[in-house]
């Protein structure tokens, strides 16, 4: 295929002048090419709907086909192997129980089982922080780039800049999203990002769905008096009705800058009742990881990098992304990560609706297998 080779020659070109180029970026040219060009998308699969689409497995042979490689290592958190065990998470589970049955969305039966009564009442979100900076996060240490060459050793030019924020998103246990809560790095909002909301799920007190909000600090983070804000401007409206004797779950991370007495006064005066889960445990835990975020990233890279062409209007070289363009490029990908599918997939893999405690359980059976290997192997020292 003319355009497949063409393409190949282009990324070399990148390469030999050290941009990086991701596997978003070749997904995401293919992409293209398939909406522009009829005849090409029979190259590539159909999915469940019939619709061309561009697999991970067509970017493995599109690499190999073109001779080129991948190259870069990602770390991996030592701490999460202390924390993440049967026994943390095992405590984890009875705090929430007994949280939700204090609230009153929760309830134990004669039995000895817990239900949930109310799942609409329960909540859970986090941050995952924003940029157009190419030398940040995991564009910056994480993503391998396509090698042309043996001489090729993954050095890559990137930009730095183009603004920063924060984004705070969760949903409902019955899958809803909660609006966004964006803050960024910045003196105003910028203007340009009321243009590009994405859409809310949840309706308020006046029966409209309530709208994404967006605030502005120094260092464009969620800390102690814009979770103060989560709570009076996002909480307060998807639950009009919340109060003390009327309680809200919330699920969240205990970091000490969201976490502050400030906040969980706050949070008690409104009847809203926190649930913190284990520390270094989000990969398994928490929802907003397990199935939000991922997605949210891996799709915000493809944005961005088809943003990034149409800003340039198909020249070479590349105008810089800003702060402004931010939301319009983050949109798309917010709203499809925070579908109501990818929300009850985070609720069921982290056990708990359906409540299944499914983490503490698959945690102990790893823990036993890992006993038998080292006795095992003790055995056989001797």
């Amino acid at each position: 295929m003319p355009a497949v080779y063409a393409t190949a020659c282009a990324f070399q070109t990148l390469r030999e002048e050290n941009w990086p180029v991701f596997k978003s970026d070749v997904m995401g040219w293919a992409d293209r090419m398939i909406d522009q060009d009829p005849a090409v998308a029979r190259f590539f699969e159909l999915d469940v709907d019939g619709k061309h689409h561009v697999s991970s497995g067509w970017y493995t042979r599109f690499i190999k086909r073109c001779k080129f490689s991948t190259t870069n290592q990602k770390p991996i958190e030592i701490d999460r192997a202390k924390w993440l065990t049967s026994t943390n998470m095992k405590a984890y589970y009875n705090v929430f129980e007994n949280v939700c049955i204090k609230a009153g969305v929760g309830k134990r039966m004669a039995d000895g089982r817990f239900i949930i009564t109310h799942p609409e009442r329960i909540m859970s979100f986090d941050e995952t922080s924003v940029t157009n900076d190419m030398t940040a996060g995991k564009k910056g240490k994480g993503q391998r780039t396509v090698t042309a060459g043996a001489e090729d050793k993954g050095a890559c030019n990137a930009n730095k800049g183009g603004g920063r924020a924060s984004f705070a998103g969760g949903s409902l246990m019955t899958g809803l999203a909660l609006p966004l809560f964006a803050v960024c790095a910045a003196g105003a909002v910028p203007v340009a990002w009321e243009k590009h909301l994405p859409k809310g799920m949840v309706v308020g007190a006046e029966g409209e769905l309530v709208k994404a909000v967006l605030k502005h600090n120094k260092k464009g983070s969620v800390d102690g008096a814009m979770c103060i804000q989560y709570l009076e401007e996002v909480v307060a409206k998807c639950f009009p009705d919340v109060s003390p004797t009327n309680g809200v779950v919330m699920i969240c991370d205990g970091c000490p800058t969201h976490i502050t007495f400030e906040f969980l006064s706050k949070a008690r005066a409104m009847g809203v009742h926190i649930v913190l889960r284990p520390p270094h445990t989000t990969s398994m835990s928490q929802g907003e990881d397990v199935a939000n975020f991922g997605p949210f990233k891996d799709a915000l890279e493809k944005s961005r990098s088809a943003f990034a062409t149409k800003k340039s209007d198909g020249k070479s070289v590349r105008k810089p992304l800003c702060l402004d363009d931010m939301m319009e490029i983050a949109m798309g990908p917010w709203e499809t990560a925070f579908s109501v599918r990818h929300n009850r997939r985070g609720w069921e893999v982290t056990g708990l609706f359906p409540y299944t405690r499914c983490v503490e359980h698959e945690l102990r059976k790893s823990e036993v297998k890992k006993r038998k290997i080292e006795t095992d192997f003790r055995e056989a020292k001797r």
